[in-house]
């Protein structure tokens, strides 16, 4: 009787104890590195929706202060790469990609099909690429891309920096 009760204990209290130890779930994706900045990071039909090739698609992104967003995608297939970089963005909502004139106004979805995850990265000060980590590549997991996100961010000596990921899938 007196082990049942010690078991139900670890099983309460552990989860409790360990809690600020783990990172953050969101979604079907793991993310370490929210700071608040970011409040919102969709794709414009809603995370979780599913896209055929060829449709269009924008990202609505919300922030409480001015700063720098670069967004990076991971495919299906593993492969990684930027499709914005240090796009200066005022505090409230902004749209990717931008509203500028002789710019597309949405990206077109092309394989590979599945599930398409992308990280708004976002700094104080803009981000040079000079001597640092890259984002763009093939990695062999999820987790090998998340781990370079974070040696990425953490190479900036930016004074505020938040990363938050949306996903959607690519039919």
């Amino acid at each position: 009787m007196k082990i049942k009760w010690i078991t139900w204990l670890a099983v309460l209290v552990l989860p409790i104890s360990l809690g600020s130890c783990f990172p953050v779930v969101q979604g079907t994706v793991v993310s370490s590195q929210r700071n608040g900045y970011i409040t919102s990071f969709t794709p414009t039909g809603g995370e979780g929706q599913t896209y055929f090739v060829g449709d269009k698609v924008r990202f609505r992104l919300s922030t409480t202060r001015s700063g720098y967003v670069t967004l990076v995608s991971y495919d299906p297939d593993g492969y990684s790469n930027v499709i914005a970089s240090n796009v200066r963005v005022g505090a409230g909502i902004s749209y990717f990609p931008e509203d500028l004139p002789g710019r597309p106004k949405e990206y077109t979805l092309t394989p590979p099909r599945g599930l398409q995850r992308v990280k708004a990265i976002f700094t104080s000060d803009i981000q040079s690429s000079r001597g640092k980590v890259t984002i763009e590549g093939r990695y062999d997991s999820n987790t090998g891309w998340d781990n370079q996100i974070t040696l990425y961010v953490n190479g900036y000596d930016a004074r505020v920096r938040d990363v938050q990921e949306t996903f959607f899938y690519i039919r």
